[in-house]
């Protein structure tokens, strides 16, 4: 689930620190893991920056209505918000941290964070023997790959091979990232130039 916690940023001598909204407190986005299940928080992170666009674009309205010679845009207005514009700091579990990275790092909209995520969920939480991926057998492949799963979760310390998100990782990095992503892939460097922290 994503909560969004307001943390101080004054020091014990009271001085203030300049966030990316300038003085005030620190914005924080958290990103729980679980799987699959990361997709809620994406979900719940769509609506609200839905939110904060509806807030934004009535105050635009009323803005360009009221006031002579202040006017926005139609694409400042129906343009989709981005998370990296409103937190200074994401940080995440799991597959939360996953997200944080393709919402910071990346510097994606919600909508094209959920697109990705669904793809790399699909490509890394899928059943495996070998590189063959279980679930293209069907309902048995489903069936075998669940019984597998609740082997390796009742034997072994992880259900799911690491390469296959690295892979994904790359995958992704190489599409939407620039061109020194593009080329050191998930070796890149986890903050990019004037991003959120994560």
């Amino acid at each position: 689930m994503a909560t969004t916690t307001t943390l101080s940023n004054g020091d014990m001598t009271g001085r203030t620190q300049q966030t990316s909204h300038g003085s005030g407190p620190f914005k924080l986005l958290s990103l729980d893991g679980g799987g699959v299940k990361g997709l809620s928080s994406l979900i719940i992170l769509q609506a609200i920056m839905k939110k904060v666009q509806e807030i934004e674009d009535g105050q635009a309205s009323k803005l360009s209505n009221g006031a002579s010679g202040a006017s926005s845009s139609a694409a400042e207005v129906a343009s989709e918000r981005r998370p990296v514009d409103y937190f200074d700091l994401a940080a995440g579990t799991s597959t939360g941290g996953l997200i944080a990275l393709i919402l910071f790092r990346l510097n994606m909209k919600t909508s094209e964070a959920i697109g990705v995520y669904e793809k790399l969920a699909e490509d890394v939480f899928c059943p495996r023997i070998g590189s063959f991926k279980l679930h293209l057998l069907g309902p048995v492949g489903h069936w075998l790959g669940d019984a597998l799963l609740t082997f390796k979760a009742v034997f072994f310390d992880n259900q799911f091979s690491h390469k296959p998100l690295v892979a994904a990782i790359d995958q992704v990095v190489e599409a939407h990232g620039d061109a020194e992503d593009k080329q050191l892939k998930s070796k890149a460097k986890l903050m990019g130039k004037g991003n959120g922290q994560m």
